[in-house]
This record gives C-alpha cells, sequence and structure tokens, in this order.
C-alpha cells in the first residue's frame, strides 16, 4: 500500500526554493522593476523642482538690471511715435 503525503518532502521545497518556477521569477523581477521606475520618477521630480526653483529666481533677474531699463525706455519712444500719428 503507498502512502500519499500531503506535506512535500524536504528535498521538494529545496529543490524549488533554489530554483524556482518561471511566474516566480517574473514576480520579482516585475516588483524590482517597479521599485526602480518609482525610485527614477521621485528622482525625476526633485530634479524638476530645484531646476524650477533656480529658473525662477533667473528669470526674474532682469528686472533689476540696467539693459532692462534701456527697453523700457526705448519701448516708451516707439509708443509715443504711434501715440503721435493719431
Amino acid at each position: 500500500m503507498s502512502v500519499v503525503r500531503l506535506i512535500p518532502s524536504r528535498t521538494w521545497a529545496l529543490r524549488n526554493f533554489f530554483h524556482p518556477t518561471l511566474p516566480a521569477v517574473a514576480a520579482w523581477f516585475g516588483a524590482g522593476a517597479n521599485a526602480v521606475q518609482s525610485i527614477f520618477l521621485v528622482g525625476t521630480l526633485a530634479l524638476a523642482v530645484l531646476t524650477y526653483r533656480q529658473a525662477s529666481k533667473a528669470i526674474f533677474l532682469p528686472l533689476r538690471t540696467e539693459v532692462f531699463k534701456e527697453q523700457i525706455k526705448v519701448f516708451g519712444k516707439i509708443q509715443e511715435l504711434f501715440l503721435e500719428k493719431d
């Protein structure tokens, strides 16, 4: 009479632990890919925020320069030329 084992043998457990099935490997790679993708997303977002903060300082910098003041004078003269034609 043969005995049916309900609990897997020790060798079966070791064999399947060290040689996992393809779906198990795919699940680990999927989890690793998601982790790498999340880290990349967070890093890119942080870089974008820091770049925006630095760029916003540089964008408003010309308001304080002499070049901007000269441009305002030139545009004022152009505006006077158009107003005189009326």
